[in-house]
């Protein structure tokens, strides 16, 4: 069998880009580009060893670690014994996942073409590699990221109580900082919540006629003891349009907040008439105010 040297040291110098590239972003490093390459060759070199001397000390395990040792260091320079345990750790951990994401790719026969694999014995060819690598690092970029975003979320949601019509309910809520909807008269800020949640403050009767008369805007219709919750809230939308939003006035908030209980009573809550969010992790939207403004209770 001919191995040519110089393409298996280019693919493999390839690689160790995309790996050092992907550990440079997850240990949030600002590694310049020629850093980077200059230890993917590092890396590579051990690929002259393996190929001719395989059994060779320098191919044992002790050597490979030193190996990956020195890589780190011309990639990202000296610092602390933590700072380089924790790149060799993460070096290591992109390094398996992408060559158990290879092995998946692999045996799932999604790439058994003739330019993926060797006709013969089938082999993994330096095609499979070469496109195999940066899908699943792509995948890898992807999860992170959208991880980064969960977190973002789930990071601003807390319990929350609402008081309203004689009832108290408990929910989860999200403090959107984009949620600047206040009441221009009363100064209230308005939260807004899904019907879902609402519709258990009353009974069946007073929510269907409720539901009935804000659909349709025909408020007046409704009984005294509904009336008097209501709240007529107008606002301009991004395109600078005006229009109205029903508000209920809660007699009190109480949201769990980094450990702290925080009430507000002077607030509205707005009425969503389909779900939030997908996962319904949450059923409100807070206004940023009901934090900074509420008042302080020992939990």
């Amino acid at each position: 069998m001919i191995i040519y040297l110089d393409i298996v040291f280019a693919v493999s110098t390839y690689c160790h880009w995309m790996i050092l590239q992907l550990t440079n972003e997850l240990v949030r490093l600002r590694a310049k580009w020629y850093r980077i390459l200059l230890g993917s060759i590092v890396a590579s070199s051990i690929i002259p060893i393996v190929l001719y001397f395989p059994h060779s000390i320098f191919t044992s395990m002790i050597s490979l670690i030193f190996l990956s040792i020195i890589t780190i260091l011309c990639t990202f320079g000296f610092g602390h014994i933590r700072f380089i345990g924790k790149i060799v750790f993460t070096f290591y951990f992109v390094t398996f996942t992408i060559g158990g994401g290879l092995l998946a790719l692999y045996f799932s026969g999604l790439f058994h073409h003739p330019m993926m694999t060797n006709h013969y014995d089938k082999k993994v060819s330096s095609l499979f590699v070469l496109v195999g690598v940066p899908s699943i690092i792509i995948l890898i970029r992807f999860l992170k990221k959208k991880l980064e975003r969960d977190k973002l979320v789930y990071d601003e949601i807390h319990e929350i109580k609402v008081k309203l019509n004689g009832q108290e309910l408990e929910t989860k809520g999200f403090i959107d900082s984009g949620n600047q909807l206040t009441d221009p008269i009363s100064r209230r800020p308005v939260a807004v919540c899904e019907e879902s949640f609402i519709k258990g403050f009353f009974s069946d009767n007073d929510w269907s006629q409720l539901k009935i008369a804000l659909k349709d805007h025909q408020v007046d219709s409704l009984p005294d003891h509904l009336i008097k919750l209501l709240y007529v809230v107008p606002f301009h939308t991004v395109g600078g349009e005006s229009n109205i939003i029903y508000t209920l006035k809660p007699q009190k908030l109480t949201i769990n907040y980094q450990g702290k209980i925080l009430t507000m009573n002077k607030i509205l809550i707005g009425i969503n008439w389909t779900h939030l969010i997908s996962d319904r992790s949450y059923e409100c939207l807070l206004h940023p105010e009901m934090v900074h403004s509420s008042k302080l209770k020992v939990a």
